[in-house]
This record gives structure tokens, sequence and C-alpha cells, in this order.
């Protein structure tokens, strides 16, 4: 099992707000009441999460993706037509487009976004060096997504319970919480949750 190591310095994360800005507020607030430090991001342009998820040295052992997610993949921001022109991605990042950058040793990678909790995101993160990754395989409602992460963290942080456990309780709230599947990549072997 996965237990939470933060020795001498207290829980702290990274919250990618990519076009969801009140959800990773209400995360941070939360989270920050309960001393974990929380660095958020607010993402205006691909190139952003780009540089975030492609890192040499990640700034934090934990990276929530705060999104929405479409049928493509990752949705991105609107821009404008001059700013849009220069990004290297447009409408969503996908699997196939995160393969090409993703560097997230030893992470652990909390993506809220309809529908991206699939084996494809999965190995992308997982191959990219995280030791977990969690998603949902449908579609929550945005407040049982808020809640996943927030109950997630409360085992982890609050009651220092290890990873699998702390995500089954997580998962065990509502219907929608039940959405939420982790990955695991020990020995680097992909392992959904049974």
């Amino acid at each position: 099992m996965l237990a939470v190591a933060e020795e001498g310095r207290g829980m702290h994360l990274d919250v990618l707000a990519i076009d969801s800005p009140l959800a990773a507020l209400a995360m941070r607030s939360v989270l920050e009441y309960w001393g974990i430090q929380v660095h958020t991001f607010f993402i205006g342009k691909t190139e952003q999460i780009v540089d975030l998820l492609s890192d040499p040295i990640p700034r934090s052992p934990w990276i929530i993706l705060e999104c929405h997610g479409i049928p493509q993949g990752i949705a991105l921001p609107d821009l404008a037509p001059d700013l849009e022109a220069r990004q290297p991605y447009h409408g969503a990042i996908t699997p196939s487009d995160l393969q090409a950058f993703v560097h997230l040793p030893s992470a652990t990678v909390i993506n809220t976004g309809c529908s991206l909790g699939t084996s494809e995101f999965a190995r992308v993160f997982l191959g990219g060096g995280a030791h977990a990754y969690i998603g949902a395989q449908q579609d929550p409602e945005g407040s049982a997504a808020l809640l996943y992460v927030l109950r997630l963290f409360y085992g982890l942080h609050c009651h220092h319970l290890p990873l699998e456990v702390a995500h089954e309780q997580a998962r065990q709230q509502v219907p929608e919480t039940m959405m939420f599947e982790l990955f695991l990549r020990p020995d680097d072997v992909m392992n959904p949750r049974e």
C-alpha cells in the first residue's frame, strides 16, 4: 500500500485549475484549513499545462487536475484567436498529446474531469513516472468530484491513511463518487482497483 510520507514538510500539492476556478478555490480553502500547503495554478494557456506537467523536478508529489472532460480529452479554455493560434494544443489535450510531454516522477495525479478515468489516461501518466492516477470513469456532477477530492485528502492528511484506503473511503460517499478509479504502478505494471 502507498503510505503518505511527507516527513518534515507537511503535505503539499499542486492544483491546476483548467477552466474551473471556483472548484479549485473551494478545494484550496478546505485543504489549507487542514494545514495542507496548496499551490494553485490558474491555467490560461495550453503551454502552461505543458510546462507544469513536464517539469524535470516536480513541484509537488500530489497533482490535482481540476478540469472538464470531453470525449476528446481534457477540455482547454477558449482563447482569443491570435493567442489560440500560438498554443501547442487546441480544444482538448488527448492521451496521445500528453504522452509527448508528461514527466511526473513518483507523483499521484488526481483528475476531476468527466470520463477521464480511463486506462489510456492512466497509462500515459503512469508511463510518465506517476506512481498513481485517479480519475472518474463516467460523468460525475461537479460537486461530487469536489466531494471525492476533499474526502480523499481528509483520509490521507487528517487520518494518515494509505492511498488505497483513503480512496476507497472517498468513493463510498454517494453514487457519483463511486465513479472514481485508482490506477497504481507497482513494479511498472498498471493495475486498476479491483
